[in-house]
């Protein structure tokens, strides 16, 4: 790739401590090293899981800094958000009650950088180095700073709606249906990367909010995650409102609450820690290892249905799942069983991928068990559609938008 090209967020890390007696940089210093080699090396290591588990490549601790980046080999379009979202595990898991005692100081930067060396990464090159340190400088203990291009590439929400008014109004319409039926149906939203599938579906999400109906939106996403992070199991934790960077316990305690208060059966706590991931004692653990996997799976599903229909006998729902070409075949045909789900209940299910590698096949609908599937494919905006979106931005001059 060329890397003028290249979009990136790089996480810049600095270590601060809280003890009232650090006052200046050399006392800091002081006492970072006196922290020893074993703090170090554990320090390095979640690092460095934090941000391969986002997809990202971390540098190695040069004094109180670390440094990452995302999206640097492989452009997929989501790396503003990969690096957002380690920066908010970094902040949890090296807090105050963390690693250590001291809180970090993030900044994030995005733009063109040029790796200096052959055989890796780091040293990088680029303005956006530079500024992501300035940001980790100005930042207070626990307090993550953005670069102003970054805010404007994770502002989608305050992207101007333009242009997919005919879209919006045939998905509104459908949910509208859906409600006074109490019969879902599924959506499959096609359209290229940047087309605008995300922008269409907040809106549709807006509209639904306003109407009362209850949101929930996961995000597929195209590196390595932990169980607890992919599709069903997000939506499941979304449904017992537990967010997608609670810890283990935390989890544990929204499924006991959720069995206490009768929303999930008891007799299926194996199935819902497991799909939470919340911490399985030693007698548990033994039991899961003994239970047929494809026993598991159905139970999994099982549960998310009847916290679907739990959830519809208040309000009804809109289940929106983002990006589904990036996940693997045998996880999309298990969200088709989700689309059986909803098929009796006042819900929609949304479901966005690009055309060329729509998972919605002969297997996945058998999955879905009839469910009314609509198909809506997305066209490039019309030159008055592009005008109407331009004109929302009254910085662009006028020639280049009627050029």
């Amino acid at each position: 790739a060329d890397p003028g090209h290249i979009l990136s967020a790089v996480v810049d890390l600095e270590r601060r401590w809280n003890a009232l007696d650090l006052v200046d940089d050399t006392e800091r210093r002081a006492r970072w090293e006196s922290i020893g080699a074993q703090l170090s090396q554990r320090l390095q290591r979640v690092f460095d899981e934090t941000v391969a588990l986002h997809g990202g490549v971390g540098d190695r601790l040069s004094g109180d800094r670390l440094n990452a980046v995302f999206g640097l080999e492989n452009l997929s379009g989501n790396e503003p958000q990969r690096a957002l979202r380690a920066a908010q595990a970094l902040q949890q898991s090296l807090g105050p009650r963390g690693l250590a005692d001291g809180e970090p100081a993030i900044g994030i930067a995005q733009g063109a950088l040029l790796p200096t060396r052959m055989n890796g990464p780091f040293p990088l090159a680029g303005l956006p180095m530079t500024d992501a340190e300035t940001l980790a400088g100005r930042a207070q203990a626990g307090e993550t700073l953005l670069s102003d291009e970054l805010r404007r590439a994770l502002g989608t929400r305050n992207t101007p709606f333009a242009g997919r008014h005919a879209e919006l109004s045939l998905m509104t319409s459908l949910l509208e249906r859906t409600i006074s039926t109490r019969r879902g149906r599924t959506i499959v939203t096609r359209g290229e990367a940047g087309i605008g599938k995300t922008r269409l579906l907040e809106a549709l999400a807006e509209a639904a909010r306003a109407n009362g109906t209850q949101c929930h939106r996961v995000q597929v996403l195209d590196f390595g995650q932990v169980k607890a992070r992919r599709p069903l199991a997000v939506l499941f934790a979304s449904l017992l409102g537990v967010g997608v960077d609670a810890d283990p316990i935390e989890r544990g305690r929204a499924v006991a609450d959720a069995i206490a208060t009768g929303r999930l059966p008891a007799e299926m706590i194996l199935h819902a820690i497991g799909l939470i991931g919340a911490p399985l004692s030693a007698d548990q653990a033994s039991i899961e290892r003994n239970l047929d996997a494809q026993a598991l799976e159905h139970g999994r599903i099982e549960l998310v249905r009847r916290l679907i229909e739990t959830a519809c006998a208040s309000a009804p729902l809109l289940l929106v799942i983002e990006d589904l070409h990036y996940a693997g075949s045998e996880e999309a045909a298990r969200l088709g069983e989700l689309a059986a789900s909803v098929a009796s209940q006042p819900a929609l299910l949304v479901l966005s991928t690009r055309p060329d590698e729509d998972p919605i096949d002969a297997a996945w609908r058998a999955r879905a068990r009839g469910c009314p599937l609509t198909t809506l494919d997305l066209a490039p905006l019309t030159d008055d559609e592009s005008r109407e979106l331009a004109a929302s931005y009254p910085q662009v001059p006028e020639e280049i938008v009627d050029g």
